[in-house]
Formats: C-alpha cells, structure tokens, sequence
C-alpha cells in the first residue's frame, strides 16, 4: 500500500510538467505514467483520483468602497463638478422634479443634440399649446434639444398626438413668428408622434461655461 501512495505522489509531481492534455496510465507492475494516450494493456486513471474533499467555506470579506462612475468629471467655470460625461460627450443630469435629462457637454457649455429645437402643434399656424416629442424607446432618459441657453424636453402625461404644425428658431421667416420668436410651419400632411407639453430649463442654473473635464 505505501508503495502505491509513494506511486500516486510521484504521478501527482509529474502532472505539474506533464502536458495539460497528457492521460494518465497505470502499467500492470501499478506503476502510474503520463502519456499522450494509454497503452493496450494499460487502464486509464481519472485526474480525479487526485481531488480532495472541498474545504469549508471562508468568511465573507469585507464590503469594498464605492466606485465613481464611469466617465470623465466636468468641471465648470466656479471649479464645480456638474455630472460625469462619457466618450460620446453625453451627461445625463438628474433634476428630483423632472427625472433623467441627458445633454451633450463641450468646452463652451451644453451643447444642441438639434441647433434648432422643434416644438409642435395640434392646430394649424401654431395654434394651441406647444408639444415635445417623448419616445418610448428613450427608457427613463430624455434628451432635450437646446437653444440659446434653453433646454426643451417633454412633461407629463405623454400620449398620442396628431400635428398640423410646429415652430423652430430660424433666422428668415416668411410664416409669421410664435410668442417664442420661433418660426411656425405647416406640416403638408398630419404627423403623429408622442409627445407630452414643452417644459424648459435654464442650463445656467446646471452649471457656469467654459466647461473642461477632470483630469
């Protein structure tokens, strides 16, 4: 019996240089080899004839810190740290009243995802009050479009609604300019969309351009 526990230990020594798809072989005489395969007379042996009996289980470890998130700081004008903004220049900024707006950021301030926000109307030439669009597929992020140092995103309730007509800023307008001084259009044809009432925002009140990120 010791000289087969004295086999097995060598076996076990040689599986440390044996290659990883090496069998192992045990020879008539009980002698056991690593081979690339076994033999005609030789039996195959299990790897598992060298596994123990699991131990018990550690104790738990400590909790671990809270990570940042992931992305760059932004760091305002005043040295204040305004959101995180990942590798697309997206920052989403969470507001308790409103929920999740995701803005795009650059040097000079919060940057248009749309030069020219496009607010929307049930009526013909503007009439009745201004909508925004609000998709679905957004999920708990809105993005609102930004003009001037105003952002636009949509409130609730958000439901479904046929337009006629919309307004944009726009340098000429030959249609007639809304309360806003934006431009009013006529849609050719009905388009329909969700959409909930336009809010606003003053992105000063976010944070104080020119903008850099923390390094």
């Amino acid at each position: 019996m010791n000289a087969f526990r004295w086999t097995l230990a060598v076996a076990a020594l040689s599986l440390l240089v044996a290659p990883a798809d090496a069998a192992l072989c045990v020879k008539r005489s009980g002698a056991i080899v690593a081979r690339a395969a076994c033999k005609q007379k030789e039996t195959a042996l299990s790897p598992d004839v060298f596994s123990g009996s699991p131990g018990p289980a550690g104790a738990a470890g400590a909790k671990g810190d809270k990570g940042d998130p992931a992305g760059f700081p932004v760091i305002d004008s005043t040295g204040r740290k305004i959101g995180v903004v990942d590798a697309y220049s997206y920052m989403p900024v969470f507001l308790p009243s409103v929920g999740i707006l995701s803005f795009e950021v650059g040097p000079e301030g919060f940057e248009p995802y749309n030069s020219q926000p496009y607010l929307y109307h049930e009526g013909t030439n503007c009439s009745g009050p201004a909508l925004f669009p609000r998709y679905a597929g957004d999920g708990f992020i809105q993005y609102p479009e930004v003009f001037s140092g105003t952002a636009y995103y949509a409130g609730d309730p958000i439901a479904e609604h046929t337009f006629n007509s919309y307004e944009t800023p726009s340098p000429t307008c030959a249609t007639g300019l809304t309360p806003r001084g934006f431009c009013c259009e006529n849609f050719s044809s009905p388009s329909t969309r969700d959409a909930g009432p336009v809010q606003t925002l003053n992105t000063s009140t976010l944070g104080t351009p020119p903008f850099s990120v923390e390094k």
